[in-house]
């Protein structure tokens, strides 16, 4: 048996081709999640400047309240919906690898088989694989929202104040360093 040029996470995401879509959609759910996280702040500052501004539209502001009400219920949905599609995806990827597992138990040779503790063999079927579970239903989407808001938020920062942007900079190589 050959090695595989893509490693664990490769095969790993190789046993998952039938529910490769609803991962492709967790990742995508997940950035909308994060978008709908991220652009009430612009709201919220829009309500601030006005405040500061000294005006006393209440339409202005009710309508603000209303999308930024909207955004933070979308990010909910779209959170709730993310996660729902890669556990979905997990649980029949995780459900692969078993069945896998058990063919080859089955192909083993009886003398192995009967080498092993029984413990060892529900540790490796049930309880390896569970582990699993972590590392696609959440990391692959939480991958996207932990990466993506704070290079959002950076550019937003730059579009702002490139002096600003640069002085936010700073902060990785001291956040690095601690």
């Amino acid at each position: 048996m050959g090695k595989n040029k893509n490693g664990s996470f490769g095969w790993l995401l190789g046993q998952s081709e039938e529910r490769k879509g609803k991962f492709i959609a967790s990742v995508i759910l997940a950035a909308f999640s994060m978008l709908c996280g991220i652009v009430p702040y612009y709201f919220i500052s829009k309500i601030v400047k006005d405040l500061l501004a000294g005006s006393t539209d209440k339409s202005v502001y009710i309508t603000n309240c209303v999308i930024i009400l909207a955004l933070w219920l979308g990010h909910s949905l779209f959170h709730a919906l993310s996660t729902a599609n890669s556990h979905l995806a997990t649980f029949h990827t995780l459900a692969v690898i078993r069945k896998k597992a058990l063919d080859k138990l089955a192909k083993m040779p009886l003398g192995d088989v009967i080498g092993q503790p029984s413990g060892t063999l529900k540790n490796t079927i049930v309880e390896r694989i569970d582990s699993i579970e972590t590392t696609l239903a959440h990391i692959l989407p939480e991958f996207t929202t932990g990466i993506g808001a704070p290079v959002i938020v950076l550019i937003y920062v730059f579009i702002i104040n490139w002096k600003l942007g640069l002085a936010t900079l700073i902060t990785v190589p001291l956040g690095i360093v601690c």
